[in-house]
């Protein structure tokens, strides 16, 4: 009966001392004079651009470029872009550079502070196909211009900035026509950009309802305490065990049936200026790689094996224990 009334009196000592922290944090906010916060937001945006040309009469070739940038909500950002030609001519046999120039056809256009959630970029130009041609002969006079594969690259380059986030969001992207020079026959491929990218930022929220704001941490704190307890709870529960082995079995699966796709390295790359995105589900982590046709990177350790896709400036990982 003793113990039991000192278990009790620990209790009640535990939760007066838990009460009169929350009071304090309480008190401590409502006096300070500016709250902010770091608010955590994923911003979805797309890019897409399509090419339209015409080749006339007198090799005279018409391009126009449209390029779409969009954001699943309203930002603020600035952006550029310019429009570049690349000549180029190779020797077929040795692969040599024997020629290359770059020429700014369109100078860059900035457009200052945006907010929306979409812009467009809609550009034409006429190209002196024979001009270029002409140009290619004279620097390779001396050459067998059999040998020779020449061709200009067009390029549409675009650069999306955005302040909104702690870290800068910058997206750069590139439109390209290849035009083949030195032929008769002028066969134009294009490469369009038809994808979609996820940027993960961190931004600055003024909290202007500081006495709400209050409430909120507080309500935070008490949460944070439940789940150490749970956390502590699911530890000790012997399913723990039996979810590690599940979650192994499905690595062991995806080592498997993605065999071809999967690149072996055995240390750890540098992902400067790379967003990291942890997913903690391989079938989370396996579904992604479905929809984007990801190629797949296994990093093998010697307690871990990290697995990471690559989409643009975003890493997906995910990573397990190897437990012995």
């Amino acid at each position: 009966m003793h113990k039991k009334e000192k278990s009790n009196k620990r209790d009640i000592l535990i939760t007066f001392s838990i009460i009169l922290f929350l009071l304090a944090l309480f008190m401590a906010i409502i006096s300070t004079s500016k709250v902010t916060a770091k608010k955590e937001e994923l911003l979805e945006y797309r890019e897409n651009s399509y090419i339209d040309y015409e080749v006339k009469e007198d090799n005279n070739i018409n391009i126009n470029f449209n390029y779409n940038f969009l954001t699943n909500k309203k930002i603020s950002f600035d952006y550029d872009y310019d429009i570049t030609a690349s000549v180029i001519a190779r020797n077929k046999e040795t692969d040599k550079n024997m020629y290359y120039n770059q020429i700014i056809l369109m100078p860059s256009k900035k457009i200052g502070e945006v907010d929306t959630a979409t812009y467009n970029i809609n550009e034409s130009l006429n190209i002196n196909y024979e001009e270029y041609n002409k140009i290619v002969k004279e620097k390779l006079n001396k050459q067998d211009l059999t040998k020779i594969d020449a061709y200009m690259e067009i390029s549409l380059n675009t650069n999306t900035i955005s302040n909104n986030f702690s870290e800068k969001m910058q997206v750069n992207s590139n439109t390209l026509v290849k035009i083949p020079l030195l032929k008769d026959n002028i066969l134009i491929t294009k490469n369009e950009l038809k994808e979609k990218n996820y940027l993960i930022g961190v931004k600055d929220v003024l909290i202007k309802n500081k006495k709400l704001f209050a409430i909120a941490i507080i309500m935070a704190s008490l949460s944070s305490i439940i789940l150490i307890i749970a956390f502590i709870t699911f530890l000790i529960n012997p399913t723990t065990k039996n979810n590690y082995h599940k979650e192994y079995k499905k690595v062991i699966k995806l080592l498997k049936e993605y065999d071809e796709l999967i690149e072996v390295i055995y240390e750890m790359p540098n992902f400067k200026n790379k967003k990291i995105i942890e997913v903690n589900d391989i079938d989370d982590f396996i579904t992604l790689r479905d929809k984007y046709e990801l190629a797949i990177t296994l990093v093998s350790l010697e307690n871990f094996l990290i697995f990471i896709m690559i989409d643009n400036n975003n890493i997906w990982k995910y990573a397990i224990e190897m437990k012995k």
